[in-house]
């Protein structure tokens, strides 16, 4: 389970972080701060694994937030800048997600997270239907280039591009 915490003084950007968060297995909010100094206090008492941070905040920015936490947790920029992109990667951010950030972006940079964290995935996302379907791994079979999902109620097939 990856524990989060949402930073961010726009409540619509806050909503949707939150929509993504409870929408991905694997993925436990701790709380949700409208600015930094919020922030300070929340990492102190959850100690997240990571923090969903947005850089322009009124006040302290996310990242005067980060080089003044002493063992920050992991941290994903939430910005639509990319002006800050450079200085993010500098204080070691895991990734960096540009406004409006699409489910598909956010749930790479889960896996990206779980490799960090190094907890193996439980569980593949598939998007099939304008659906999420959440299947255990120990039920997946690979053969080249079709992953086949065995359950108990249907068989599903999903092919991807082998390009990456």
């Amino acid at each position: 389970m990856i524990r989060c915490l949402i930073v961010d003084d726009e409540p619509l950007a806050r909503e949707i972080l939150e929509q993504y968060v409870a929408d991905t297995p694997g993925m436990q909010l701790l709380h949700s701060c409208s600015g930094a100094m919020q922030a300070i206090q929340a990492v102190r008492e959850h100690k997240p694994d990571v923090l969903f941070l947005d850089i322009q905040m009124p006040r302290l920015s996310g990242v005067d937030l980060v080089k003044m936490l002493p063992d920050p947790p992991l941290i994903v920029f939430t910005t639509a800048y990319p002006d800050y992109a450079v200085e993010g990667f500098n204080l070691q951010a895991a990734d960096y997600l540009l406004k409006p950030i699409s489910f598909e972006r956010f749930l790479k940079t889960v896996h990206r997270l779980e490799t960090m964290l190094q907890k193996k995935p439980e569980r593949l996302l598939l998007r099939a239907d304008k659906k999420i379907w959440s299947v255990p791994i120990r039920m997946c079979y690979v053969w080249k280039p079709v992953v086949t999902i065995w359950s108990f109620i249907a068989l599903i097939n999903a092919s991807w591009s082998t390009n990456g």
